[in-house]
């Protein structure tokens, strides 16, 4: 049995990529970049209205309000190549170029119209390109916008746009094949007798595979039977993912540990020392798949869900490991085992995070309430209100 701390560097010393694929900005919304997004220009690409007001040459600002003349109304998409002259002005709107004789603009609701096109102008501290965004004021041409290994999330999508990417490399989606085991377990879609249970952990599991935009090419069930065991094991071992739920343990009808190593796939580590989840099993086949073995219980392929498998996918794509965050514990709790353990939990109306009740792995409402998971490490007999804690949001 090894640690979480090693657990964890097993799993990402696996992390990689599976290749890279061009796809239209359309299919781009969660995916994750295999270039760098440059600028295509510079960022406003004009001098540009900041709101709607009147824009003038700031040497004819007077503070005693001479009334400027309004020579144009000039709207957003507009070239106006006009030149101001003394004491005119343009009447412009949110978002317009700017012509290169203005440099101030007063807004609307600090001016006033009086006859004959004329506009009175009312500011305090003008100062050189008030209301002015400048040309390359937000990038300049060739600025990175959006580092490789990004996640493509909405403003990194609306950018894509912005600067003309219809077409994207991102790092392709890995084949995941997820198979679920136990001669007590019926799908969804099947009826049950008083000693059977449907199968939630493909959904769990669906779920954070969800997250990173993968669809598993293969689902399936499979009875606590030897021969059909590995029959559909081997049916998947050309996915790039195998994840397996069940069969795991110390049990006599525990048989996956060893079809693994009958298929050739590399035992890495088998058992974690945490709670919910020691029985874990990790290793790499001989095709380089790379196999998640999750033990049964629900809470504890949620758990290692969270942890590890979204843990890994992170590293695979963006080249990082995503933290967990540091929130300040509310209640008492007291450690009974030499374990690192993971407690369902919710944020109260403090903002801080409470352990939930529930009854043990196998709880199928466990964290049905929960916000998040938090570990309680096992380097810390009690936990007390105010201590800080790692928390893994949903």
């Amino acid at each position: 049995m090894i640690s979480l701390a090693e657990a964890k560097d097993h799993i990402l010393a696996q992390a990689k990529t599976f290749g890279t694929e061009n796809i239209s900005i359309e299919d781009a919304l969660g995916r994750v970049l295999a270039q760098d997004i440059v600028a295509d220009r510079d960022y406003p690409p004009f001098f540009r209205a900041a709101m709607d007001g009147y824009a003038f040459r700031f040497e004819d600002f007077d503070t005693k309000t001479t009334p400027f003349e309004v020579i144009k109304e000039i709207f957003a998409g507009e070239n106006c190549t006009l030149e101001l002259a003394k004491g005119q002005c343009f009447k412009i709107m949110t978002g317009a170029a700017v012509p290169t004789t203005a440099t101030a603009i007063v807004r609307v609701e600090d001016s006033k119209t009086i006859a004959n096109n004329r506009v009175e102008l009312f500011s305090e501290n003008i100062k050189y390109y008030q209301n002015i965004s400048k040309k390359g004021e937000d990038a300049l041409i060739n600025d990175i916008l959006i580092p490789q290994n990004s996640t493509i999330h909405q403003a990194q999508w609306a950018t894509l746009a912005v600067v003309g990417c219809s077409q994207v490399e991102v790092y392709k989606l890995p084949k995941v094949a997820i198979i679920s085991t136990g001669n007590e377990i019926k799908t969804v879609y099947q009826s049950v007798s008083e000693v059977q249970i449907r199968d939630s952990n493909s959904f769990t599991i669906r779920a954070s595979l969800d997250k990173f935009k993968i669809k598993p090419t293969q689902i399936c069930h499979v009875s606590d039977n030897e021969f059909e065991l590995e029959s559909s094991i081997k049916k998947c071992i050309d996915n790039d993912i195998i994840l397996l739920s069940g069969g795991v343990s110390a049990g006599d009808a525990d048989y996956v540990p060893a079809i693994l190593h009958t298929l050739g796939v590399k035992k890495i580590f088998h058992k974690v020392a945490i709670k919910p989840g020691k029985p874990l099993w990790f290793g790499v086949s001989e095709t380089n798949a790379i196999v998640f073995a999750f033990p049964g219980n629900p809470l504890s392929v949620q758990v290692a869900c969270k942890i590890f498998l979204e843990l890994f996918l992170h590293y695979c794509f963006e080249k990082k490991e995503k933290k967990p965050q540091k929130m300040t514990f509310s209640g008492t709790r007291i450690k009974t085992n030499s374990l690192d353990e993971f407690l369902p939990a919710k944020i109260n109306q403090l903002g801080q995070i409470e352990i939930l009740k529930f009854n043990g792995s196998g709880d199928i409402s466990a964290t049905l309430l929960a916000d998040g998971i938090i570990l309680h490490p096992i380097s810390i007999t009690q936990l007390a209100s105010g201590d800080s804690v790692d928390f893994f949001l949903w």
